[in-house]
């Protein structure tokens, strides 16, 4: 017996919706491609940022290390390339005789680095002086020389 009523084929879905699922599909895997690459550079910006802060540091504590060494002017500027340090951008250092908090000498350190490009970190240290590092004094002289001698 054959069957009278003849088979009807499924239900399709219209074209559009396919096409509406694909391009769906496709702007969500864009939106998080978008995401991880802007999350990528974000990263990658703060990684640079603690370099160059690090960096920062350590000039400071060789600056300081060479202030009380006495190795060192006590008043200038000192400007290192790139080559001369760990870095990507040069540096600069200056240094200034102060009177530090508890009133002795002491000497203020500035460091700027990198001074290429558009963010430069500038860190400020006052490193106290031990007395025998500090400038002495110059003798006072007299026009009468009877007031010179000890």
């Amino acid at each position: 017996m054959k069957d009278s009523l003849p088979r009807q084929a499924p239900p399709r879905a219209p074209r559009g919706v396919v096409m509406f699922m694909a391009l769906a599909t496709l702007a969500v895997v864009a939106a998080i491609a978008a995401a991880m690459l802007q999350g990528a550079v974000v990263a990658r910006r703060q990684l640079r940022s603690e370099r160059d802060l690090i960096q920062v540091e350590c000039l400071l504590d060789h600056a300081a290390a060479r202030a009380l060494a006495g190795s060192a002017a006590v008043s200038g500027t000192v400007s290192l390339p790139a080559e001369a340090i760990v870095g990507s951008g040069s540096a600069r250092i200056t240094t200034s005789p102060v009177t530090g908090a508890a009133g002795g000498p002491a000497v203020r350190l500035v460091v700027e680095y990198p001074l290429e490009g558009p963010v430069t970190i500038r860190r400020t240290r006052e490193v106290p002086l031990p007395p025998s590092t500090a400038t002495p004094e110059p003798p006072s002289i007299t026009a009468n020389p009877e007031e010179n001698r000890p």
